[in-house]
């Protein structure tokens, strides 16, 4: 069984949550990883951290990966649901509950581990592009409201 590193855990942490809070039924693409990851927070996934924390989230059996999308597995979901990262709270708190949970060793339910995850830059730029062109309309959608005086 294997465990995270203490080192690695709150960038996994960082990811996980970010995948449960961008697809946890459904699945959560590269540029919807991305803007959940910068909600938790407030900052952009590099590279480095996107392609480590998902291979070894893969690699430890927390989540899976599905053509083009990540899924929390089942027992990810089960740990989740039963912590108190469930409940609606501050998401600094949540965060540090994910921590909690990655601490623990290896699901033992998952099935064998998947092979490294690798993430190329064009792969990577075009799903960062693809997120800051939606943060951009967002933010232009709501920069037409007029506010009251």
């Amino acid at each position: 069984m294997k465990r995270l590193s203490s080192g690695d855990i709150r960038n996994d942490a960082w990811v996980l949550l970010a995948i449960l809070y961008a697809g946890r039924r459904k699945g959560a693409d590269l540029p919807g990883i991305l803007a959940a990851a910068d909600f938790v927070s407030h900052g952009i996934l590099m590279l480095e951290e996107l392609e480590s924390g998902l291979s070894r989230l893969l690699l430890a059996g927390w989540i899976e990966q599905r053509k083009s999308k990540f899924h929390p597995t089942d027992i990810t979901l089960r740990l989740y649901d039963q912590s108190a990262a469930a409940r609606r709270r501050y998401v600094q708190q949540e965060l540090e509950d994910v921590e909690q949970i990655l601490a623990q060793v290896r699901p033992a339910a998952c099935a064998a581990p998947a092979a490294a995850f690798t993430l190329p830059r064009p792969v990577y730029d075009q799903a960062l592009r693809q997120y800051r062109d939606q943060a951009a309309a967002y933010r232009a959608k709501f920069q037409k409201i007029k506010r009251p005086s």
